[in-house]
């Protein structure tokens, strides 16, 4: 209400009922339901009239008597006093709704209906502060009852109430002593809030009750060391990129969050149609949309602000290997424009609660302690003001405009944000060998007489291939060089062998039952061997490894009965 309204109510009461009893020997008919004041000139403003040099309005109140009152305006200011008209009619509105509403209504029968209708991405968190904190405390108080004095001591025993405890993994709960953090009460505060202010709008309470004076707590975390800890170091972010033993999908992915500051879920809903390699000075990549794990859905990003990130030089490598051949590998076959630059292994968008567990897995392999994904985003932009990039120029590439009226008057040149993106030195390690002192090396060759070399190569050759290989070994018993042309499956080593009759590379499989069994895939007229189906590779590599013969990769999609 504004501040005109505000300053009428306030006095509206005694000098309405004067204004009614003196107005007739002012010149100003006291009015009656359905009738136009004296001196209201015809085709003026609804409910509005001059009295002498002022602005005054008209209205019927709750108790269905007419009232008149002085807006504070003078005459010229018509468009004024008509708001403050609107504004207290409504008000009464909202009032009379109020006093006729059932007394049953309670908070909790309208916070039941509230969260049937909600669909926002915060709708299962909301749903659990109502039910575990709001409902116990305020549930069976009936709506237009609640008063800020109720919110007030509920906020107060909200800082001074204990965590429910911390969830082992089989679901039971540890007692402690701990009491909510700063941020979990203001999040059910904010959530009480929405809630009442949806109520208002519905003309349920003639205003919110959510009215605090200082029971807020401060706007921190439980353990303020924690924060400055939650990035990684330009060392750890070069190890993380170019481990060999993460998988080639998983380090495409972190390069995106590392290199393009994303959210796990811009990421994940990158496409190929979204990146613009052939841009100068760098690269683009157009951040328009979010992928959401919990409603299976693309839609927009957190702030609902698109952005143009340019690709920095070590991601643009990334990127390039990655389309040449990386992506087939998992796919088996080339990038479309609407497929997701990192899909999952079963070709759908990826899921960020199965993402960040392999994410700590890769950590903990590189012998690094675990973090979240999106200290990743925090990650980049520390290194980046660290190198001397301009943080109000960053700013539009990892966030975009904040909607401010000097950002929608702001359009920088792509090389400008180029500039800055540019300044992060963040680059890939190569492949070299470690030279180890000499003492060391000698008493090694003298404890083997007869054995490999002791030195080995870093980071040398295609970490997903080395990775399968490994794999291989372990599951089909085969070493060396039995196993260097062979496909390992992310589920189960199974190779794809050539036909023994034609030699064909098209060897496809088919599962019945727990056996596996090929068959060549040109048809027993027109292979040498009459296409006889055969016991699964893993079976054969275990008995006789001489029977098998290496092939490319399988073609997916095709099978043969």
């Amino acid at each position: 209400m504004g501040c005109g309204s505000e300053r009428l109510w306030a006095h509206v009461t005694d000098e309405d009922r004067a204004a009614t009893q003196w107005g007739a020997g002012a010149g100003v008919a006291a009015t009656t339901p359905g009738s136009q004041p004296a001196g209201q000139a015809k085709g003026a403003m609804m409910g509005v009239y001059p009295r002498g040099s002022k602005l005054w309005i008209t209205f019927r109140d709750v108790d269905g008597k007419w009232r008149n009152a002085s807006t504070g305006y003078n005459r010229g200011q018509e468009a004024l006093a008509q708001a403050v008209h609107d504004e207290v009619v409504a008000g009464v509105t909202a009032k009379e709704r109020a006093q006729n509403a059932p007394r049953g209504v309670t908070l909790r029968a309208f916070a039941e209906a509230w969260l049937a209708k909600r669909e926002t991405e915060t709708a299962a968190d909301d749903r659990g502060r109502i039910y575990n904190h709001i409902l116990p405390a305020l549930g069976d108080i009936p709506l237009a009852e609640l008063r800020p004095r109720q919110v007030r001591d509920f906020v107060d025993a909200l800082t001074r109430k204990k965590r429910q405890g911390n969830r082992r993994k089989d679901g039971s709960l540890v007692p402690t002593d701990e009491l909510l953090a700063p941020r979990t009460v203001r999040h059910v505060y904010g959530t009480l809030r929405t809630m009442l202010n949806d109520a208002v709008a519905d003309e349920l309470i003639p205003s919110s009750p959510c009215v605090l004076k200082d029971e807020l707590p401060a706007k921190r975390d439980k353990d303020r060391t924690w924060r400055r800890t939650a990035v990684f170091t330009r060392d750890e972010v070069e190890a993380i990129l170019s481990a060999g033993s993460t998988p080639h999908d998983r380090r495409v992915l972190a390069s995106l969050m590392f290199l393009g500051a994303m959210r796990f879920g811009e990421a994940a809903a990158l496409t190929w149609r979204d990146y613009d390699p052939t841009c100068e000075p760098l690269g683009k990549l157009v951040v328009e949309k979010s992928y959401s794990t919990r409603k299976r859905k693309v839609k927009g990003t957190k702030t609902e602000n698109p952005r143009e990130m340019p690709v920095h030089a070590t991601l643009a490598r990334i990127l390039a290997e990655w389309r040449l051949s990386g992506f087939e590998r998992l796919t088996g076959r080339t990038p479309q424009p609407d497929d997701p630059i990192v899909p999952s292994r079963r070709g759908a968008y990826r899921n960020v609660n199965a993402s960040l567990r392999r994410f700590h897995e890769d950590l903990e392999r590189i012998g690094l302690r675990a973090r979240r994904q999106h200290d990743a985003r925090r990650t980049f932009i520390s290194i980046a003001r660290a190198d001397g990039a301009v943080a109000d120029t960053l700013h539009f590439a990892t966030h975009g405009p904040d909607g401010e009226i000097m950002d929608d008057y702001t359009t920088l040149p792509w090389a400008a944000l180029c500039a800055e993106v540019a300044k992060v030195r963040i680059s890939l390690r190569e492949g070299k060998l470690i030279e180890m002192p000499r003492q060391v090396a000698l008493a090694a060759s003298e404890a083997t007489s007869a054995g490999p070399e002791l030195l080995t190569p870093v980071l040398t050759g295609s970490g997903t291939h080395e990775n399968h290989r490994r794999k291989l070994a372990e599951r089909t018993g085969l070493e060396g060089a039995d196993i260097g042309g062979w496909r390992c499956s992310t589920r189960r080593a199974t190779p794809v062998p050539r036909c023994r009759g034609c030699a064909r590379r098209r060897g496809a499989s088919r599962t019945i039952g727990r056996l596996q069994r090929l068959r060549c895939s040109a048809g027993p007229r027109h292979c040498g061997a009459g296409g006889r189906a055969r016991p699964a590779p893993s079976t054969l590599a275990r008995s006789d490894p001489d029977l098998l013969v290496k092939s490319g990769p399988e073609r997916p999609g095709r099978s043969s009965g």
